[in-house]
């Protein structure tokens, strides 16, 4: 798969379901530089710290063989080059396509995070939840670019269509990396398991719920999280709707 210089933002769907795929968002070449980027870590770290090979993927016995050094690692995985590289490809992409334009965007802030998910691994399974604590501006998207095959079997992200038209909802408490919200409040028929091959990307709004879905597979599920915001629109450390609470005015209904 070659990059889609002619991709286009169905912005419809955006506005009607809160996401909208991004088919051949990263093409084969970025897709092979992050697995080699990920073989030659893994290679590495196996030999420099006498890793012992257990698993199909060696990146889970890398995470699985000292929990401090998966916790120093893990941070560093958005600062590979290719990470970056594609990160800011996509940032260039938004602007050529007009869509920060479109939507508003006077500064925008663009930056990468990662996710991996072991196989069967339920630690860091995030609930139903909607992206408060991560959202810094008052206008702000989500890209959400899995690097290999995701769906109910690799795992995934289940997205309830439309729920960002709700604002953002009560939470259960807000003990997780985000504040969890009541499984009751999103209708089984909205709910959409995110089926992609590696390299589609999601735009999504923030406010949408959403949760993980399990990787019952035997590899690593790797996702490149791409904030999107304004740095016009900062709510300041004062006023984020992290600090302040989160029960807003519902803008709508999901039925």
């Amino acid at each position: 798969m070659t990059w889609r210089a002619d991709l286009c933002i169905d912005e419809m769907e955006l506005e009607e379901r809160g996401f909208t795929l991004l088919p051949g968002l990263a093409p084969d070449t970025e897709l092979a530089d992050f697995e080699h980027a990920i073989s030659e870590l893994c290679g590495a770290l196996v030999k420099t710290r006498s890793i012992e090979r257990r698993y199909a993927d060696p990146f889970v016995d890398v995470m699985l063989s000292d929990e401090e050094y998966r916790q120093y690692l893990f941070p560093l995985l958005r600062r590979l080059q290719v990470v970056e590289r594609i990160s800011a490809r996509v940032g260039v992409w938004l602007t050529s396509s007009g869509f920060l334009d479109r939507n508003g965007f006077r500064v925008p802030l663009i930056w990468p995070a990662v996710r991996a998910d072991l196989p069967n691994e339920t630690n860091y399974q995030l609930p139903f939840h909607q992206d408060v604590i991560s959202t810094i501006s008052a206008k702000a998207w989500r890209i959400w670019l899995p690097m290999r095959r995701v769906d109910r079997h690799h795992g995934s992200m289940e997205v309830v269509a439309g729920s960002h038209r709700l604002g953002r909802l009560p939470t259960v408490d807000g003990s997780g990396v985000e504040t969890q919200i009541d499984e009751a409040a999103t209708p089984e028929h909205r709910r959409v398991c995110i089926e992609a091959a590696a390299g589609d990307g999601v735009l999504f709004h923030p406010d949408i719920i959403h949760r993980s879905v399990l990787n019952r597979s035997d590899r690593v599920k790797f996702v490149i999280l791409i904030q999107i915001q304004d740095a016009a629109e900062l709510y300041g450390p004062r006023n984020s709707p992290a600090r302040n609470g989160r029960l807003s005015a519902s803008r709508g209904t999901v039925d």
